[in-house]
C-alpha cells in the first residue's frame, strides 16, 4: 500500500490523517476499529454494547447491524454529507438491517433505547469504509 505525504509549513504529514479525520462518535478512537477483511460481517449484541463496536471495512464489505424491538436501531447522522445507508425516516428498524456501504467514509448507528444519538454513548457504533 502506497502511504501519501503533504508538506504543509515545514512538517510532513500523512495524507490518511488528514483526509480520514475519525469523526468522535460511539467512543471510537481511531486505535479502537477493528479491521475486517472478510466480506460480509455480523455485528453482534453483548449486553447493551455492539461487537465489535467500531470497525473499518473496504468498500462494498457487507454489514449485517442486529436490530430487535429491546433494541431498536437507527442511524446516526451523516458525517462528511456522506448518506448513511441505516437511516429510515419515521421510525426506527425492529429487524436486523445489512448494507454494503460503497461510498468512503464513516456510518454511525446506536439503539433508540440505550445510547445518545447525537455522540453515540451508550450503545451505538461506527462502520468506517476505506478503498
Amino acid at each position: 500500500m502506497r502511504t501519501s505525504f503533504l508538506l504543509l509549513a515545514g512538517m510532513v504529514l500523512n495524507a490518511s490523517s488528514i483526509f480520514a479525520q475519525v469523526p468522535d462518535y460511539a467512543g471510537c478512537k481511531e486505535s479502537d476499529y477493528v479491521t475486517i477483511s472478510q466480506s460480509e460481517l455480523t455485528i453482534r449484541f453483548q449486553g447493551s454494547s455492539y461487537e465489535p463496536a467500531c470497525i473499518k471495512i473496504k468498500r462494498g464489505t457487507k454489514v449485517t447491524v442486529p436490530a430487535s424491538e429491546k433494541h431498536p436501531l437507527q442511524a446516526a447522522r451523516d458525517f462528511d454529507g456522506i448518506v448513511n445507508p441505516l437511516r429510515i425516516e419515521g421510525g426506527d428498524h425492529v429487524q436486523n438491517q445489512t448494507v454494503a456501504p460503497e461510498a468512503v467514509g464513516f456510518y454511525g448507528y446506536y439503539c433508540t433505547r440505550h445510547a445518545d444519538p447525537d455522540t453515540g454513548d451508550g450503545m451505538g457504533g461506527m462502520i468506517w469504509v476505506v478503498e
